[in-house]
């Protein structure tokens, strides 16, 4: 393990935790650094990282976790992923059937993103924002 690394990053589960890892790569163009298998074809841990970002996820455990499908807007939480060139991850999501809960655009607060609903019902959000 590196000696320090980002003091804060999202963990969350997925119930379907392999094909979660899948999506990040092919929708986002996240690179799987980390995968401890768990049994029967779930995971323990795996950890994801594109640029100096760094997500987390593990298969869910017992009963199947249970989002809200709703619009962006009221959606109590959202993963946010800051990138270089939004509109290539833009194209990327779209052309690999992303649904997009919100489409890029440029924002009062000087950020330009969009927000995509993954299968599991979890929003990811990419954009040129990056608090100070």
């Amino acid at each position: 393990m590196p000696e320090r690394g980002p003091s804060s990053f999202p963990y969350y589960r997925n119930d379907d935790a392999p094909a979660a890892v899948e999506l990040l790569g092919r929708d986002f163009g996240l690179e799987k650094t980390m995968k401890v298998p768990g049994p029967d074809g779930t995971i323990d841990y795996a950890e994801c990282h594109l640029g100096d970002a760094v997500f987390t996820l593990g298969s869910s455990v017992g009963e199947p976790i249970r989002q809200e499908r709703t619009d962006f807007e009221h959606r109590a939480q959202s993963i946010y992923i800051a990138v270089d060139d939004v509109d290539a991850c833009y194209e990327r999501a779209k052309a690999a059937g992303a649904e997009v809960t919100l489409e890029i655009g440029d924002r009062p607060w000087g950020s330009r993103d969009f927000s995509v609903l993954d299968p599991e019902g979890y929003h990811w959000s990419l954009g040129t924002y990056r608090p100070s």
